[in-house]
């Protein structure tokens, strides 16, 4: 497991199997999230304040790549899209934005708007939907189907929504929100 450090400077490696630290992966800044590309075998790691995707490769736990984020401050959320896309799209906490990252480029394609403080970042991979959830409770949804990227609506996910998942069976959204009345509730959504 690669666990980020939002206020230190690298992810901490776990054994899944024992529980055992491995070690950490020096990034060189406050990070975001990590999540790993099975179809590339590596893992994509935002680093904030560098505004920069890092590559790492996890059996050797070394930095093999990194790449500026154009029209990104503050790199947080990050999710991979299916491997025929060969892109990442990147959650940008300082501006609210959403950047797509082309792969094979090497560089930043589109950037949208999003919610202030966007966290993190759910696809629905047989809907070609993502979701982009916001410390500001906004909802930001975009259709990933084609080459190009597009945003089909922004709303009210609830108050502090800045996690999101998604059912691949039932496609529905889910939404944790922290208070609710003075106790914790799940947001379930239809997808339209």
């Amino acid at each position: 497991m690669f666990v980020s450090n939002e206020h230190g400077s690298g992810d901490s490696v776990i054994d899944a199997r024992s529980s055992e630290h491995l070690g950490e992966i020096e990034l060189g800044g406050d990070i975001g999230n990590s999540q790993y590309d099975p179809a590339r075998k590596v893992v994509y790691v935002a680093v904030g304040s560098r505004n920069e995707l890092v590559t790492v490769d996890p059996t050797q736990r070394t930095v093999v790549d990194r790449s500026g984020l154009d029209g990104c401050s503050g790199a947080h959320g990050v999710q991979v899209d299916t491997t025929a896309r060969h892109r990442v799209f990147v959650a940008c906490e300082g501006n609210a934005a959403l950047v797509v990252f082309d792969l094979v480029a090497k560089r930043v394609t589109q950037t949208f708007d999003v919610g202030q403080s966007p966290d993190v970042l759910a696809e629905d991979e047989a809907n070609h939907r993502l979701y982009v959830a916001a410390e500001s409770g906004r909802l930001s949804v975009f259709d990933a189907t084609g080459d190009s990227v597009s945003k089909l609506s922004q709303g009210n996910g609830g108050p502090g929504a800045h996690s999101v998942a998604v059912d691949p069976v039932s496609h529905r959204i889910y939404l944790p929100l922290a208070d609710i009345g003075g106790h914790p509730a799940l947001r379930e959504i239809e997808p339209q």
